[in-house]
């Protein structure tokens, strides 16, 4: 058995916020282990506590934060946590860090949101062009997206 900590949270935001720090509230902090190989993405963790609140985590052996999807009791007694990792929190100093302005969504659309930005809405057509086919210079990175 593989010994973690686990520190339970009460999330007040929805999944699409990247930095969902301030709206985290700290309940507890437990010792928790899997009994099998486990799947860090979706993994399962055994606390010989009952918790009752909490619907986020952050499991510190896995370096990941965690939504809790759902808690059970076995018959040992122990809280069978079952997550989903949340890719947000887990890779927020790379997010933040990164070059770039990460402000609009390409499948969420808000008509009282006053910009002069292009709105490019889910199921639309892409066509993807590439870079071989184009005269431009020696860059990082490139993205083209053409919308119908």
């Amino acid at each position: 058995m593989i010994g973690m900590t686990i520190t339970i949270y009460n999330c007040k935001c929805g999944h699409d916020y990247v930095n969902k720090t301030p709206h985290l509230t700290q309940l507890a902090q437990y010792t928790g282990t899997v009994r099998d190989a486990v799947n860090v993405v979706n993994p399962v963790i055994l606390i010989d506590a009952n918790v009752i609140s909490g619907n986020y985590c952050y499991i510190d052996t896995f370096d990941s934060y965690y939504y809790i999807d759902e808690k059970t009791i076995d018959s040992d007694n122990l809280t069978n946590i079952i997550c989903t990792r949340d890719p947000f929190m887990t890779a927020l100093s790379g997010i933040m860090s990164a070059p770039c302005i990460c402000a609009r969504s390409g499948i969420k659309y808000n008509g009282d949101f006053a910009d002069n930005e292009y709105h490019f809405l889910q199921n639309n057509e892409v066509q993807i062009i590439a870079l071989s086919s184009l005269d431009v210079p020696n860059t990082d990175t490139i993205v083209l997206a053409y919308v119908e």
